[in-house]
């Protein structure tokens, strides 16, 4: 009878032992990606930059006040549009300027009289050739300084645009006086527009002028203006550190003075270079690394680089054109990490 328990003791522990798992074996990770080939082509180098659309110094044009007047009327706004001959704002002389032009009057009436007395000298031989031609070049000065001023005050009762053109700035108030000389508006002629742009110093020196320039506006819009470089400061801006170059903006542009733009100003072609996706170059203490597809493992390629854009990447050493790499997922893997291709999908379990 105990022979009869064992036996059945040692068969149940059998059974048991027969009926537990085997022990988890580890699973190598396996990461999916994208692969990507090196290939030839060209690729622009491009600098950054941002800045502001305004007028072009060269055709800004200053409407001037000949004598000190009062500003009876301004009848336009700055950045309107006015036609040539369209009235811009209205002066009169002040108090000083009828006065000066009182005494202009006065003193070409003395100039007269006094020229009419030494012809009357010279009559009774009293006077020479030479002092009645003094005396009559003194009168026609003093009377056309006369007529000057009383014509500057006439033209200045209604001052008008002289082209068609947009009201850049107004530099004074109505009610307020104005010396003379002094600017009264400031008039772009003709939709002359550039986009002041900044620069880092280290950019600067390597743009050239006549460089290509892609100007997009700030404004979500999409536009998109292609111009060039036109004028460059050799000076570096002492508030900001920077250098201003400047890009003239063809007619119709679109672009509005003080709009914001950002700026792609090519500095050098580079053609038939490897080139490689942007995100698939990575960085850590010893440079730029890529991963490479051999036998469906990830094989980490040290590399080095030169120019760029948003997508693209020139590889100067490390890899040769037809070579796979990773393109995705780059981030995630290590060297000899074994991979998937996404689109490949995963054969069926049998």
């Amino acid at each position: 009878m105990r022979l009869m328990y064992l036996c059945s003791a040692v068969l149940l522990s059998s059974l048991s032992a027969c009926g537990k798992a085997p022990l988890d074996t580890a699973i190598e990770p396996t990461a999916l990606v994208s692969i990507g080939v090196v290939e030839l082509g060209d690729i622009a180098s491009i600098v950054p930059s941002f800045g502001v659309v305004e007028y072009d110094p060269q055709f800004l044009h200053n409407i001037n006040s000949e004598i000190e007047a009062h500003v009876t009327d301004l009848q336009v706004q700055a950045g309107s549009s006015v036609k040539k001959g369209q009235v811009l704002l209205k002066l009169k002389p002040s108090e000083s300027a009828k006065i000066d032009m009182e005494r202009a009057r006065r003193d070409a009436s003395t100039a007269q009289a006094n020229a009419a007395r030494v012809r009357r000298l010279k009559d009774d031989g009293l006077a020479s050739n030479a002092d009645i031609e003094q005396a009559r070049s003194q009168a026609e000065d003093m009377k056309s300084l006369a007529d000057s001023l009383q014509q500057r005050s006439n033209t200045l009762a209604e001052v008008r645009s002289p082209e068609d053109a947009i009201i850049e700035s107004i530099l004074v108030e109505s009610g307020g006086i104005v010396s003379p000389g002094s600017a009264l508006l400031r008039l772009s002629v003709g939709p002359h527009l550039r986009a002041r742009l900044n620069l880092e110093i280290e950019d600067a020196a390597v743009i050239e002028l006549g460089s290509p320039v892609r100007l997009n506006g700030l404004d979500y819009s999409g536009l998109s203006i292609d111009s060039s470089l036109t004028a460059k400061d050799q000076r570096v801006d002492p508030a900001t550190r920077m250098v201003t170059a400047y890009a003239e903006l063809p007619p119709h542009s679109k672009l509005l003075s003080g709009q914001a733009v950002r700026a792609e100003i090519t500095t050098l072609v580079h053609s038939k270079v490897p080139l490689i996706p942007v995100n698939s170059v990575f960085y850590d203490e010893r440079g730029q690394y890529v991963f490479i597809s051999e036998n469906d493992m990830a094989v980490l390629r040290r590399v080095t680089t030169g120019g760029s854009n948003k997508s693209t990447i020139e590889v100067t050493t490390g890899l040769t054109v037809g070579e796979r790499i990773i393109v995705d997922a780059a981030a995630v893997l290590t060297d000899g990490m074994k991979t998937r291709l996404k689109d490949v999908l995963a054969e069926p379990q049998q």
